[in-house]
């Protein structure tokens, strides 16, 4: 093993000087081996189905200690490089050093630093790997499918199963169901259970121009929405007669409308909110879902064929769809069937709890047992006024059956979420500007030394506490802050990058090399400070454009243009910089000490 690591050793050395003076090859060679690792981790960890049970399990590198640990490794791996590196100096020992020479230094100090902290990356591809490989998009779906067709039977909320809930068959979904009692006509038709009141109102809309100044709600308003010109506000109208579609008053499971889970990646999903959007402005109830009618009308025609093998075998598909996924239960089949199945009118009878009713400390604390407790008992998911013989009667019907379908949601969200999550869409941000704010800092030093970086960083905070004073100042003033700032920031950084440039054989040595430092470290956050001057200065135009009715998307704003790509637009500016102001370094490397 020594020969081999002497036999490399000599080989870099010879053909690769710059990578064995930075001693880059077994340090990078050992992070890419600790990638490989985090990534085996991360796949292993899936073959645990109830991982899948949290929510946000993408996120779980930062939940259960996975971070720390890689932070650990990441400083050790650091240190013990640097501590190899700050043996050999090429400046100090004066080797010769070209521009290329200098440029791809910090190239590669960039790409260790870079990968030394993204661990996370080969972490969550792992997961995303794993859920890829086991969950097909095929298989999902038709789970999800199976999910929503047994979800009218879940019976974890009476109020799921209310009149207020109807969408099928029309005129149901264009009608509003009124349910705050004061607001209920007595004297026209309308349905009670348990002292809960129900009324159904045709809806009609009012197109209100955005440059209206009309505040507050109409008379009757009970929803609004918007397009590019107006406000339009749907508004109660005449109570309509429903008898001829009213099966009884009490909750029944031909009532359902909901849906268990809602793809939130699909085309499907995409048509179905612009559809919506399509019936909102035309006047439709503003509560009208094309995926509630679907719902609603599968499960009516279910109930309108009076046959328990279909129902029991959508439960059955439902409960091995729950072994599958590890989903606790106590339910069988027959158990379910005989819960659900009323031939006369399906009435829900029973309600099936989220979670075992345990005998549980009264400090004790769960999602779970806290979502199902506040769900079922307390806090029903319909906004309708409740009385307190409805919240009673909820309480009697309660059942100790239990399914966790809060866990089995969480399932396929993580499914869905993982599968078509870019993982380095917004993060991978964070981690170049980390390694390239340390590559910076390491590439100042080697070329200027500890005393230059270190009056750097004092003269940095002197400088960003005369902003932030002046800032302050001009702000109680009742001046734009913010501008003020940024053009404190360009009108120093300026002078920063003209000094080295303009008065490299005028100024001392060991000053000038201060304004080196900050050149390079600060070369990016400068070109930033440029991007948001223009972009404030847009934005006030705009609103000035626009006066009340102002809107960022109305006008071209330069950060909002380019969006993310102001990261990778920043980056590629300045290794440019860097790449032209190895020049400088050299030029000032050869400035006599004075």
């Amino acid at each position: 093993m020594k020969k081999f690591i002497q036999k490399t050793n000599k080989y870099v050395l010879e053909n690769y000087p710059l990578l064995w003076n930075i001693k880059a090859t077994w340090f990078l060679g050992s992070a890419i081996l600790l990638h490989a690792l985090f990534f085996l981790t991360g796949y292993f960890l899936m073959s645990d189905v109830t991982v899948l049970h949290k929510r946000r399990v993408i996120d779980i590198f930062l939940e259960n200690g996975t971070a720390f640990f890689a932070s650990i490794v990441s400083i050790i791996q650091i240190v013990i490089w640097l501590i190899y590196l700050f043996k050999n100096n090429a400046f100090k020992e004066f080797y010769p050093t070209s521009r290329k020479s200098l440029f791809f230094q910090f190239l590669i100090f960039f790409c260790f630093f870079f990968i030394s902290i993204s661990y996370y990356f080969s972490y969550t591809i792992g997961i995303k790997s794993y859920v890829t490989s086991h969950y097909s998009q095929s298989s999902f779906l038709e789970d999800v499918a199976i999910a929503n067709r047994a979800s009218p039977f879940f019976s974890h909320s009476l109020s799921d199963y209310t009149l207020d809930k109807l969408k099928y068959p029309h005129p149901l979904d264009s009608l509003y169901c009124e349910t705050t009692v004061n607001d209920i006509d007595l004297s026209k038709p309308h349905y009670i259970f348990k002292k809960n009141y129900y009324q159904f109102y045709s809806v009609i809309s009012i197109e209100i121009p955005l440059n209206d100044r009309r505040s507050g709600r109409l008379e009757n308003e009970i929803h609004s929405s918007y397009t590019d010109s107006s406000r339009i506000a749907f508004l109660k109208d005449t109570v309509v007669d429903v008898a001829a579609f009213i099966r009884s008053e009490k909750p029944l499971y031909s009532n359902y409308s909901g849906t268990f889970y809602s793809l939130k990646y699909s085309i499907d999903t995409l048509n179905m909110e612009k559809n919506n959007g399509v019936f909102k402005v035309l006047g439709a109830s503003p509560y009208y879902s094309v995926e509630a009618w679907k719902s609603n009308k599968d499960i009516s025609e279910l109930m309108d064929q009076k046959n328990p093998e279909l129902i029991k075998e959508r439960l059955q598909k439902l409960l091995d769809l729950v072994q599958k996924y590890e989903i606790p239960t106590n339910l069988t089949t027959d158990q379910w069937l005989q819960l659900v199945y009323q031939p006369n009118a399906f009435e829900v009878t029973n309600i099936i709890r989220r979670v075992p009713n345990l005998d549980l400390p009264s400090d004790y604390y769960d999602d779970d047992y806290y979502y199902d407790y506040n769900y079922v008992v307390s806090y029903p998911e319909s906004a309708q006024d409740i009385s307190e013989e409805f919240t009673s009667y909820k309480t009697e019907i309660l059942t100790d059956y239990y399914l966790s379908t809060r866990k089995l949601y969480n399932t396929f969200e993580n499914i869905e979420h993982i599968s078509h999550t870019n993982i380095f869409e917004g993060t991978i941000h964070f981690f170049i500007w980390i390694a390239f704010f340390l590559a910076s800092i390491l590439f100042a030093f080697r070329v200027t030394g500890l005393r230059p970086l270190l009056f750097g960083i004092i003269l940095s905070g002197i400088l960003t506490m005369m902003v932030g004073l002046g800032t302050i100042l001009f702000d109680f003033a009742g001046g734009d802050s913010s501008l003020v700032a940024l053009n404190s920031i360009f009108f120093m950084g300026t002078i920063i990058l003209i000094l080295p440039l303009f008065f490299l054989k005028i100024i001392r040595k060991s000053f000038l090399g201060i304004f080196v430092v900050l050149s390079i470290v600060g070369f990016a956050g400068y070109l930033l400070t440029i991007i948001g001057i223009i972009s404030t200065l847009q934005r006030q135009r705009c609103v000035r454009l626009f006066d009340y009715n102002y809107e960022e998307e109305k006008c071209f704003i330069l950060m909002n243009y380019l969006g993310e790509n102001t990261s990778y637009i920043l980056l590629l500016a300045s290794l440019i910089f860097l790449l032209l102001y190895t020049s400088i370094i050299k030029k000032w490397r050869a400035l006599p000490e004075r």
